[in-house]
């Protein structure tokens, strides 16, 4: 469809087509040059040569209910008739038997109407009668085409069409239908003019244009028709407005037809033939960019008499979208949405998965399908739960905090069948899909719509969220990040990403189905060559659909609790998610399809950036630009100052943020001789906009402050170098050209040390406490270690100190420094000739700009207003400056992922055993015990995470170097873990047998580390099994096959 498209999309190819064209006319023609041809139609070139007359349209459709009709469609329990054994009813009874009628119809709920009860089915009853409908209209432009002296009427003019319905509705009478829907000027005693619409303003607003509000400006004449009909039903908060608006030469479409066919409202004004199965070709899709269809309902409106009695009007209405967003939040909203993700979609994950031959826990799938009531015991609840609590690490459980990460397991693959993850260790940790999260609780609890399915899945402008057609940037360090967080002691992830999602594990569509999207059908939309094949498709792109995204449980509470309304709610969510994602996403909400929906996109991935990246150079060897990309070249430009410009206005603004003031002017100061390595996104943002100018190394502003600064900034990722470093910068700071330079009294004697700090202790016991050989051997042990992170950072190392940041810095040198396309803060706002079907996030270049900017930038609008007066129609596209990122290498440094290392220290907070010394020559584990605690962090460096295997039982493996200062007795030593020993006593059996025993013959074998020689300290079991090996293979067969029980 002309509306749908993935975020970061250039403008519309017809429409873009349509922008060409009148730039050519637009032109001076040469004296014989035919123009014709230029537009499909030759009048069109005429008509915009000329004429340009814009037209406006306001209308609102109304229908009568009857509540007598209503309810005959339900079922009534009336407290003052008597029951089948002619036993007087009450109010309680009555309620009570419609309370229990309801219980045994699935998809029922009771109402009160009245003081009676009804019991009320999922079947939207007012769509089970007819019912008498007016359409009001003003400035409706057919008059020329229809006999008619007021071209304000309405589409039902005349009693018998109002009311055709009103024999059916039984008590519904001509006059009453007559005097709820009269005509326009029925009563025109003074021969007022019909009303008019005298200009419309419509713009979007919020990050990416959100919401999109618009205000009509009219006049009415005739103040009986402001009373009977514009004061009741245009100036009223909720009221439905429909506003159509484009250019005369537009194709338009009667009111009535959106409502009376068998097509959808979508389809009816966006269907497109050529893309859709349905063969419908929308009225907005027809006209390409020349009719513009507005929906909303009215949040404003304002009246004013005039003197000669005319009533100047002013109604603004806001897209249905923000429905959604303002509901409040509050306390029993909040309990309400924790109860659903704490217990709720336990059951509702559960359920589906259970059969009569995996039951255990309960006696019965019927007993367990009978979920507790008012009238539960507390002992039948807690039974309950418990069972639930069981069945859900069972049914729905997975290891390692990856969905699908056991090929083999039922259970790990129905975590992305069902969107609900249960962390099989640790029930507290439960993630769900984002697309059930849309699914159930959003447009379940705040959505528009006649039941959830009609929400869901309907296309007659329900108000939902719904992201099936947006994706955000995939990496496989997402799962290795995941993966790991799972087994150390550090915060769970906010979201975890599937191993596989669409289709099911094994690439068909089996009997146990899809992901939980794709079961629903809301699944993105694919190009020809990637059906069937969708998941291998998007791995290749590095990008997952958002839907398929799983989000912790708690982070969703949290931003529920923490916030008034649902608008607020959604911007901590996203906030949380982007955060953790290390500034790779960019996760915004935006106006959806219609302005009725809502979808979520990554702002950092942008499609036409992909494009751009795919897209082969087709650069000459000669030519001298190294920017040009011939998908990037095919971009529509507007062409500004030339002939054949339609632009209108034109304005670029430059507006850097205020924290980032301090970062632009460090990076300014760099030279040839700096790097820096962006560890914030405003950093980042900075690097970008200097890498504009390819000379920005060269130049140099006077005074010169040189690159301190911007050393100083790139090195705050190195946490850990703190101790090494600021001996160094303090020893700077002492030096000839320091700024430490102070004179005092000195009176330190000569012999109090020994030559350096590193020789003997000073003379000093007197005045500090006494060291424990326990804290000298913890203060020597640091100080190893810091000079170890000092030797290897020389090397060009980034040293981390825990594994949030490991990962971390994996993905801003993979993605953040070679993908993302940064935000620019450089605005350009132009004027162009009224055009519809250009929405915020449409990419599109311009020609009249400095040459820094011309091929390195693309622009991405932001924002689009529309205005319709007696000057005409004019569109304002406010957007902003994105860079290609292959423009900002010059500046980065280090960006080898593989000289991302951790520090040794990490170590200390895996709570792992001390090492113990044996002196066994022979290899045996019967030798004498040397030490009992010996730490080895001292004497390693270059610890890495192995991620690239598939692991059953291993919970981490680590790799490390032993450093040349190896000490004399672990060098002479074997070493061994200090609790945990067993020994193999049966190489046939299956599985493995393991025992703890005394005697020769244990494993994991005895190593002698050597000095500079690489070794594996492999982590296995929920006890933390641990060995060091020195040959990965040999370990992964020995370890990954059987879980041991540790010996102490």
């Amino acid at each position: 469809m002309i509306n749908k498209r993935l975020f970061g999309s250039p403008i519309p190819g017809k429409v873009a087509e349509k922008l060409k064209d009148r730039q050519r006319v637009a032109g001076k023609a040469a004296p014989g040059e035919s123009i014709s041809g230029v537009f499909k139609d030759g009048n069109n070139v005429l008509a915009d040569l000329s004429s340009r007359t814009p037209f406006v349209r306001m209308w609102t459709a109304v229908k009568l209910i009857d509540r007598e009709v209503i309810q005959e469609t339900l079922k009534e329990f009336d407290p003052n008739a008597q029951d089948e054994g002619n036993s007087q009813l009450n109010t309680a009874t009555a309620r009570g038997k419609a309370t229990r009628y309801s219980e045994s119809h699935q998809g029922t709920k009771v109402v009160e109407i009245d003081g009676k009860f009804y019991v009320k089915s999922d079947v939207e009853p007012r769509d089970q009668v007819d019912y008498a409908t007016k359409i009001y209209t003003i400035g409706n432009h057919i008059l020329s085409e229809i006999n008619n002296t007021n071209p304000n009427n309405s589409l039902y003019t005349n009693d018998e069409n109002i009311n055709n319905n009103s024999s059916a509705q039984g008590t519904t009478t001509t006059n009453t239908v007559s005097g709820l829907f009269p005509n326009e000027q029925e009563k025109n005693d003074f021969l007022k003019p019909p009303t008019g619409i005298t200009s419309i303003t419509s713009n979007t607003e919020g990050p990416l244009g959100v919401i999109k509000k618009t205000s009509i400006n009219f006049m009415v004449h005739n103040f009986n028709d402001f009373d009977k009909i514009y004061n009741r039903y245009f100036l009223k908060p909720g009221a439905t407005i429909f506003v159509d608006f484009g250019w005369s030469t537009s194709t338009l479409y009667e009111p009535n037809d959106l409502f009376s066919t068998n097509t959808s409202i979508k389809q009816f004004l966006y269907g497109d033939p050529e893309n859709d199965k349905q063969n419908v070709l929308g009225k907005i899709t027809e006209n390409q960019g020349d009719l513009e269809v507005l929906q909303g309902i009215v949040t404003n409106y304002d009246a004013k008499i005039m003197e000669n009695g005319s009533v100047q009007c002013m109604v603004e209405i806001t897209s249905k979208n923000s429905a959604l967003l303002s509901f409040e939040t509050d306390m029993s909203m909040t309990r309400n949405i924790q109860n659903i993700l704490d217990h709720g979609i336990l059951y509702l994950g559960v359920q589906p998965t259970l059969s009569t031959e995996n039951i255990d826990e309960v006696s019965d799938v019927d007993e367990f399908a009978v979920i507790p009531n008012v009238d539960t015991s507390t002992d039948d609840l807690q039974r309950f739960n418990e069972n639930l609590i069981a069945l859900s690490k069972r049914q729905l459980g997975a290891r390692k905090l990856t969905p699908g990460s056991d090929e083999t397991s039922n259970s790990s693959n129905n975590t992305i069948r069902t969107g609900i993850f249960i962390n099989s260790l640790d029930v507290d940790d439960v993630y769900i899909s984002w697309g059930l999260f849309e699914d159930l609780i959003i447009n379940s609890q705040f959505g528009f719509g006649k039941g959830t399915d009609d929400i869901n899945a309907g296309d007659n402008l329900q108000v939902r969220l719904d992201s099936s057609n947006s994706f955000t940037s995939y990496s496989d360090i997402f799962r290795q990040r995941q993966r790991t967080l799972a087994v150390v002691p550090e915060s769970p992830p906010t979201f975890i990403l599937p191993t596989w999602w669409g289709y099911d594990i094994d690439g068909e569509l089996s009997e146990n189905g899809g992901s939980y999207s794709y079961q629903v059908k809301k699944i993105p939309e694919y190009p020809e060559d990637a059906k069937d094949n969708e998941f291998a498709y998007d791995i290749e792109s590095s990008r997952i659909p958002i839907r398929e995204v799983f989000i912790n449980t708690q982070t969703i509470i949290n931003s529920f609790r923490d916030n008034k309304n649902v608008r607020q709610m959604f911007n901590d969510l996203l906030t949380s998610i982007n955060e953790d994602s290390d500034g790779v996403w960019d996760w915004k909400l935006i106006s959806g399809d219609t302005d009725s929906e809502l979808i979520v996109i990554d702002n950092n991935r942008i499609e036409t950036q992909e494009l751009i990246n795919q897209s082969v150079d087709t650069q000459n060897e000669n030519d001298e630009s190294e920017s040009k990309n011939q998908f990037f070249e095919d971009l529509f430009t507007f062409d500004v100052m030339s002939q054949n410009s339609i632009v209108k206005g034109y304005d670029i603004n430059f507006n850097l943020p205020q924290g980032n003031i301090g970062n632009m002017y460090a990076i300014q100061g760099m030279s040839h001789e700096n790097k820096i390595f962006p560890i914030t996104d405003m950093i980042d943002d900075a690097l970008a906009l200097n890498s504009l100018d390819e000379d920005i190394a060269s130049i140099v502003y006077l005074p010169d402050n040189g690159g301190y600064r911007a050393d100083q900034i790139s090195a705050r990722g190195d946490k850990d170098a703190s101790l090494a470093e600021i001996y160094e910068n303090s020893q700077d700071l002492l030096s000839t050209d320091g700024a430490y330079k102070i004179n005092t009294a000195q009176s330190l004697d000569e012999d109090i040390l020994d030559g350096t700090l590193f020789g003997n202790q000073p003379n000093l016991e007197s005045e500090k406490p006494t060291e424990s050989t326990a804290e000298k051997k913890e203060r020597e042990d640091n100080e190893k270690i810091d000079l170890n992170i000092q030797r290897v950072q020389i090397l060009g190392y980034r040293v981390v100190s825990n594994f949030s940041d490991y990962y971390k810095t994996q993905l801003i040198q993979e993605i953040t420094m070679k993908k993302r396309p940064n935000l620019l803060p450089i605005t350009l706002s132009l004027t162009i000739y009224g055009i519809s079907s250009i929405q915020p996030g449409d990419i599109f270049r311009v020609d009249y700009l400095p040459a820094m900017y011309k091929d390195k930038c693309y622009f991405q609008t932001m924002k689009v207003s529309q205005a319709i007066g007696s000057e005409g129609w004019f569109t304002t596209l406010e957007t902003q400056f994105r860079l290609r990122p292959e423009e900002k290498k010059k500046l980065y440094t280090n960006t080898d992922i593989s000289k991302t290392i951790l520090s040794p220290r990490v170590l200390q907070s895996l709570n792992l055993s001390p090492f113990q010394l044996i002196d066994s020559p022979n290899g045996g584990a019967d030798g004498g015990i040397i030490s009992n605690d010996v730490d080895i962090r001292p004497y390693i460096t270059n610890l890495t995470v192995k991620n690239d295997m598939k692991l059953k039982y291993i919970n981490l493996i680590l790799s490390f170097t032993t450093t040349s200062e190896l000490s004399s007795n672990l060098k002479k030593y074997q070493i061994y873990t200090s609790r945990y020993r067993v020994k193999f006593i049966n190489k046939s059996a299956t599985p493995k047998v393991w025992i703890a025993a005394g005697g020769s013959g244990y494993i994991p074998k005895l190593v002698t580390l050597k000095p500079n020689t690489d070794y594996f300290l492999i982590i296995q079991g929920a006890e933390s099994f641990i060995v060091i090996a020195d040959n990965l293979e040999t370990a992964i067969a020995t370890f990954d096959d059987t879980l041991y029980s540790p010996y102490s």
